[in-house]
């Protein structure tokens, strides 16, 4: 079960629907009358444990990014233009120049995420926008972000393993980023 692999390698995960953490709730409350933005937050600093997913039924597999899965901090690039394999192929062209080793998952709607782990990330950031209609196409999912992933339907590792994301330095990841902010239009 990939989950308990996920969690076995220091990744914060949960169960999600829509994109999004998903407890059994009712209008915006768990069952215990928590309201869900505030589970959310206490999954920010809070491990889970695999009950979580025999708790709740889930379509998808979440992430929490940052502190909580060991500085986890992932580059998305969003499908919504036609550059998005030509920014992969740069970014994994800086990858393999530096010797990085990211982990790749593609997404439902065929974009990527690019994972690492860094001793210093921040928050999601905003990398690069299309020019047309100034819509992110690529950001990062860093401290209190989330990503949606494999095993959920449609997302798959196509390069690497979720259980053994590589640890980058400080310098290497700014050079990445560096290199993503080139194609902000």
């Amino acid at each position: 079960m990939e989950i308990v692999s996920y969690l076995m390698s220091g990744l914060a995960c949960l169960p999600a629907k829509d994109k999004f953490p998903y407890f059994s709730s009712r209008e915006g409350k768990t069952e215990d009358g928590r309201s869900l933005k505030r589970v959310w937050e206490e999954y920010q600093t809070k491990f889970p444990s695999l009950d979580v997913f025999y708790e709740n039924t889930h379509e998808q597999v979440c992430v929490i990014c940052g502190k909580i899965s060991g500085n986890l901090e992932v580059i998305d690039i969003d499908n919504k233009w036609d550059r998005t394999e030509e920014v992969l192929r740069y970014l994994m062209d800086v990858d393999e120049t530096l010797d990085l080793n990211l982990v790749v998952n593609r997404t439902k709607n065929h974009g990527f995420h690019l994972l690492y782990r860094c001793e210093v990330i921040d928050g999601n950031q905003k990398l690069a926008r299309f020019s047309t209609n100034k819509q992110t196409v690529i950001e990062t999912r860093g401290e209190k972000g989330l990503i949606i992933a494999p095993p959920s339907e449609g997302y798959e590792t196509i390069r690497g393993s979720m259980s053994s994301i590589p640890v980058i330095t400080q310098e290497q990841r700014l050079i990445l980023l560096e290199a993503a902010r080139g194609f902000d239009e």
